[in-house]
């Protein structure tokens, strides 16, 4: 198990909001508009692996540096709360499909399309574009 760094996970999270925020793609999605395509999604890709390439070489080089502020040690949920893990893997395990379910459930109900003139839209035309085509 490896050990608990607060200021490592903060910086980490902050790279991957940013990258995020700047090229609009997670690494799922990423990697599904590459298989279209997409070169905006290439890039993405190549900067990810670029990024990850540099971490490596660097790595030795920081793990001595980096100060030992931060570092926890090894953290699990059950060794905090001082239970056995299976009392916290088994109601997870029955909570989590109830919780796929319960939101199977309250899925909104899809609509018909709306209609303009006596013309349905489709839902992914542009409302603005239809109802262009329903003055003509």
């Amino acid at each position: 198990m490896k050990d608990l760094y607060l200021p490592g996970i903060v910086v980490a999270g902050l790279i991957f909001g940013v990258g995020f925020a700047i090229t609009d793609y997670c690494y799922g999605t990423v990697l599904a508009a590459a298989a279209e395509g997409k070169p905006d999604a290439w890039m993405t890709i190549v900067g990810g692996l670029s990024g990850a390439l540099t971490f490596a070489f660097l790595w030795p080089n920081l793990e001595s540096s980096l100060p030992s502020f931060g570092g926890f040690g090894p953290v699990t949920i059950h060794g905090s709360v001082g239970i056995n893990g299976l009392l916290v893997a088994l109601p997870l395990n029955f909570i989590q499909p109830a919780g796929a379910s319960l939101q199977t459930l309250l899925r909104p109900v899809e609509l018909d399309p709306p209609q303009v003139n006596g013309v349905r839209c489709k839902t992914d035309v542009i409302l603005p574009t239809c109802i262009g085509k329903a003055l003509k």
